[in-house]
């Protein structure tokens, strides 16, 4: 399992977290196609929403720090979602 202590310890912004959903997704065998078409999409489909961003949200905010206890949060939803293998609708 995870040490998802670790993993907020060693990710810090937006763009980490989704590349970071995307490797586990990917390294899990995910489906997608339920909304979203790749473990990227559908990454950072989950990370927006975990943290009340907009889809469309401009590219400069991908490198924005995320605080711990969003970092705690993002990470917790992006496990879920490889322990549930349920698709997230979008």
């Amino acid at each position: 399992m995870t040490d998802t202590t670790a993993v907020e310890q060693a990710l810090r912004t937006l763009r980490d977290y989704i590349r970071w959903g995307a490797s586990r997704f990917q390294e899990a065998g995910l489906f997608f196609g339920h909304g979203t078409a790749t473990a990227l999409d559908e990454a950072a489909t989950l990370v927006l929403h975990a943290l009340h961003l907009p889809g469309d949200l401009p590219g400069t905010y991908m490198d924005a720090v995320l605080a711990p206890d969003e970092r705690r949060q993002v990470v917790g939803l992006l496990l879920r979602r490889i322990k549930e293998c349920k698709p997230a609708a979008t």
